[in-house]
């Protein structure tokens, strides 16, 4: 297995587990359980949730979470939206079909991928999805740094040392190579 294998799952695993945490949050549950746009400062602490989420990764170009009980659109990146007048189509269009994948087992449920006219996104409806969900995460993945990353042209920030066959390092910097390296 390659190491950017292991970067890109690491990676996926990292966006994964923000939004299972984003789902936890109780500004996110108390809009899935009593819904209303006019709550300005409940409104305020999810778009500030998602906007410090999203800028924790590079990967991350905008993060989203849909409520469909009043049909709303929360973006890290965009105001507050009701969903038939956001102006990018591909997220209405994650809101509306893609999400009807019925799967009623609450620990199995899983974050799909798609790509849409070139862009990827990460998806997740909570607690239940399909008919049952009562929210969704949409991340829109930053295409450039993506393509990088499952490449493995990513910058990844830890030292890579490099040795001939017998062990002795082929760099003149081979004295700040970390002791249990040589």
């Amino acid at each position: 297995r390659r190491s950017s294998d292991l970067v890109v799952d690491i990676s996926l695993k990292f966006l994964e587990d923000m939004i299972e945490r984003l789902t936890q949050d109780s500004n996110i549950i108390s809009a899935i359980a009593a819904p209303d746009i006019n709550r300005t400062d409940r409104s305020f602490e999810i778009q500030n949730l998602l906007k410090g989420a999203a800028a924790g990764s590079d990967l991350i170009a905008d993060l989203y979470f849909y409520s469909p009980f009043d049909n709303v659109l929360y973006s890290a990146n965009q105001q507050i939206y009701a969903l038939p007048d956001f102006p990018d189509p591909d997220i209405i269009a994650l809101c509306r079909e893609y999400t009807s994948l019925q799967i009623n087992d609450v620990k199995n449920v899983t974050t799909h991928f798609y790509n849409l006219g070139g862009t990827e996104y990460m998806l997740r409806d909570f607690p239940l999805t399909g008919e049952n969900r009562m929210g969704t995460m949409i991340i829109r993945l930053d295409s450039d740094v993506f393509f990088q990353l499952i490449q493995g042209e990513a910058i990844i920030d830890v030292p890579i040392y490099v040795f001939d066959q017998n062990g002795t390092p082929l760099f003149s910097g081979a004295r700040n190579y970390a002791p249990d390296s040589l």
